[in-house]
């Protein structure tokens, strides 16, 4: 297969010489920190998994989370600057968790459910909606099942296709304008306040068409906030909870961003695979690890696995194979989806398959091919 680096180049790249670099206890590190380890492909006993640590990682990190506000608070009325460092840095894995929650709850949990079979409601995947303030699965289902069609995937006809079209991305736009978009979409107050007015909306004021789930997110988060109150830190939660839920619009735009070159061309057969990423996070190992070069291998690839970690917390690499099970017939009742949700699909796998080592990358690439089409 081939492999585009930083650069959008073609550079060769073989998985298995890379794996066998590393020593053996390196080798699951490397295999999660990519995106390319083949053991979590959803099935009815890891989904279930998959959910509890969601709940578990959106549970920490409202914890840590109000810990940090009250930090901050205090060290506001003492006027410590060191308190104030120390709330900032115990701050910023309760964000990074806030977004995993937030893409895992929403981009696997919710999604798998949204594909799963059977008439029963699967009430552990609704449970997670309302821990991580997300779309219920049947609404997800609405708009999710367009997105299965060949014909409309990454097109204004697809709800995804048509937020990044609301977000003002255009096809022609140059690839600094793109930019300033992407930027403007994570760190603008009044496109969170939407986001986060959505979300709100789905979870709290569906008493009409669905109430049995709208009272369960009352009854969840009531609960939630007396258990805060009783430790002291309700007040402290909601301060923080905005900031989470922010935490997981950043990362659920920087996970969608990467997952197509959205409103570009592409025809025939192949279109999907065309108008579908391979995400590989970080870059292959040095030869000689006991290096300078191999030290500072293993400080990016940390990096790339908090990356990771941020905006694909499970295997969300060959994103091509899933909807391609899925083209003819993009039904609920598909028993194959979940060996291809997250697959990493190594047969079939040939040149021409785009692989991007970083967020940034596959941004660029997409930027860069939209700018190339017409207006």
């Amino acid at each position: 297969m081939e492999n585009l680096n930083d650069k959008n180049e073609s550079i060769a790249f073989d998985m298995l010489d890379a794996t066998s670099r590393l020593p053996k206890p390196l080798r699951p590190f490397w295999a999660w920190s990519t995106s390319l380890s083949a053991e979590n492909r959803p099935t009815p006993k890891t989904a279930k998994a998959i959910a509890y640590e969601t709940l578990a990682s959106a549970g920490v990190a409202m914890a840590i989370g109000a810990a940090s506000v009250s930090m901050a608070v205090d060290a506001i009325q003492t006027y410590s600057a060191l308190g104030l460092i120390m709330a900032a840095a115990t701050a910023a894995p309760a964000f990074l968790l806030a977004g995993n929650a937030k893409v895992k709850g929403g981009s696997v949990v919710i999604h798998h459910a949204s594909h799963g079979t059977g008439k029963q409601r699967n009430w552990l995947a609704e449970l997670v909606g309302i821990a991580t303030l997300v779309q219920p699965v049947q609404v997800y289902w609405d708009d999710h099942k367009i997105h299965h069609f060949r014909s409309k995937v990454a097109t204004v006809d697809d709800p995804d296709g048509k937020l990044i079209s609301d977000l003002g991305f255009r096809p022609g736009m140059s690839v600094e304008e793109g930019w300033k978009l992407v930027w403007k979409a994570l760190l603008s107050p009044v496109t969170h306040a939407g986001f986060i007015r959505t979300r709100l909306a789905h979870n709290f004021f569906r008493w009409k068409k669905d109430p049995s789930r709208t009272l369960a997110s009352w009854v969840f988060w009531t609960l939630a906030f007396g258990a805060a109150g009783g430790a002291g830190f309700a007040a402290e939660l909601a301060v923080f909870l905005p900031v989470a839920m922010a935490a997981g619009n950043m990362a659920a735009l920087l996970e969608l961003f990467t997952r197509h070159p959205w409103l570009t061309t592409a025809t025939g057969k192949d279109r999907t695979k065309d108008l579908s990423n391979y995400r590989f996070y970080g870059s292959l190992p040095p030869a000689n690890l006991r290096s300078l070069a191999g030290l500072k291998w293993m400080v990016r690839q940390v990096g790339a696995g908090i990356e990771r970690a941020f905006t694909a917390p499970i295997d969300l690499g060959w994103h091509a194979a899933h909807h391609m099970v899925l083209d003819k017939q993009p039904h609920r009742e598909q028993p194959a989806w979940a060996n291809a949700a997250e697959a990493i699909g190594t047969d079939g796998l040939g040149k021409g398959v785009r692989i991007h080592t970083s967020v940034r990358a596959a941004i660029r690439y997409w930027l860069e091919a939209l700018s190339k089409e017409g207006p």
